[in-house]
This record gives C-alpha cells, structure tokens and sequence, in this order.
C-alpha cells in the first residue's frame, strides 16, 4: 500500500489530465478540489470502459459541497457522467433511510 504522505505515481498524468479539465469547463479548481477531480476523472474512465455497452448507467448524485462555488460542482458532475452514447441518470434521494412495503 501506498502512504499518503508518498507523491502519487501518477502525479505527471494527474495534472496534464486537471490542465485539460480546467480548459475544457473554462474553470479553475482549486488546491483542496483537486484530489477530487482527479478521483472523478479515473472513475469516469473505469466507467466507460465497462459501461460502453450499456443501455443506461445509474449514479448516486454526489452531495455538493455547500463552500465550494457552484460552477465546480457541475464540473464534477459533467467529469464523472461523461459516457459517450450511454445515458445516465443521476439519483439522490433526501438523505433519510426508508422501508418500502409492498401493498
């Protein structure tokens, strides 16, 4: 396992991938937010990889982050449901735990 005070492996890749992000959504993430992108951006590639063949692809909606600006949330959204030809839909319930019954 990789400590996490170790430089990432992937830290050349990870900020040609952030310049190309910031570029692409006209926006300037910032220090705390990167990790983040960077997460979202590998999760959307392991999506496409196994998802190209899908009908649709269902997300939990991430929770946004009250302190950060707007624009960099739906940067983080646009990132991650980014799957060519596949639908997908995003879903976030109230945050409450439910029982449903079948009548």
């Amino acid at each position: 396992a990789q400590s996490r005070d170790m430089p990432s492996v992937h830290a050349a890749t990870d900020a040609v991938l952030l310049k190309a992000l910031e570029t692409r959504h006209r926006i300037q993430f910032d220090e705390a937010m990167r990790p983040l992108v960077t997460r979202f951006a590998r999760l959307n590639a392991v999506l496409r990889e196994r998802c190209r063949l899908s009908k649709c692809v269902y997300m939990t909606l991430p929770i946004p982050r009250l302190s950060k600006p707007p624009m960099q949330y739906l940067a983080l959204v646009d990132i991650m449901s980014d799957i060519p030809g596949v639908p997908v839909v995003l879903v976030r319930g109230s945050g409450q735990n439910v029982l449903t019954f079948d009548a």
